[in-house]
């Protein structure tokens, strides 16, 4: 899965844009626009924030930066979408054709759980370096007035796996409108072998 992820705008010009854009479309658009009312969240990311989003629109295939909050509300809060199984999930399939979507980060962070009873778990970050943005995959959906997204995880690469069995969908930079936009190279993304990434241990 993935719980956790970090967005440190200051640390890159493409983030700080968008983050701005974002924030600036939240406030124009409070009680207008279906958005979460809380400013985007900076540093280490949690479940339920309000967090940096990439949409698209299909007609004019304009690409803009919005606010959206991190999980989807049922019975409890979803947060992921397995990429295996999401086109056969009742919630996640018509989201997948019409409302895929892009979360920028700088990275995000898994635990490594010792194997002894009352052993401390070691928090690892995972990137391409914390000034380098990491796109993760995902989709949205307007619930009760407000923009709910999640992120897509797939099957762990070597660069992940020693730590974490799951790790997000990751999309190139020079892919964020593909993904967007065509469905056929969508589709094939969820299949696609992730890129190598950078370990940090933090604790």
């Amino acid at each position: 899965m993935c719980g956790r992820y970090t967005l440190e705008p200051e640390a890159n010009e493409t983030l700080k844009r968008l983050f701005d854009k974002a924030n600036l479309r939240l406030e124009e658009s409070a009680g207008v626009f279906p958005m979460p009312m809380k400013k985007i969240a900076t540093g280490e990311i949690f479940p339920s924030d309000t967090i940096l989003t990439l949409l698209g629109d299909k007609a004019t295939e304009n690409v803009g930066a919005y606010a959206t909050r991190w999980g989807i509300r049922s019975k409890y809060l979803v947060i992921n979408a397995r990429a295996e199984t999401l086109l056969e999930k009742v919630t996640f399939r018509p989201l997948f054709s019409r409302q895929r979507c892009v979360i920028p980060t700088n990275g995000f962070f898994e635990w490594q759980h010792g194997n002894k009873k009352n052993e401390k778990s070691t928090k690892y970050y995972f990137g391409l370096g914390r000034s380098t943005p990491l796109y993760l995959a995902g989709l949205y959906r307007v619930h009760e007035g407000e923009l709910e997204s999640v992120i897509i995880t797939t099957a762990s690469n070597p660069s992940v796996s020693e730590v974490h069995e799951r790790m997000p969908l990751i999309i190139a930079q020079e892919d964020l409108r593909r993904w967007l936009f065509d469905d056929s190279f969508a589709q094939k993304q969820l299949q696609r072998e992730m890129p190598s990434l950078m370990k940090e241990s933090l604790c």
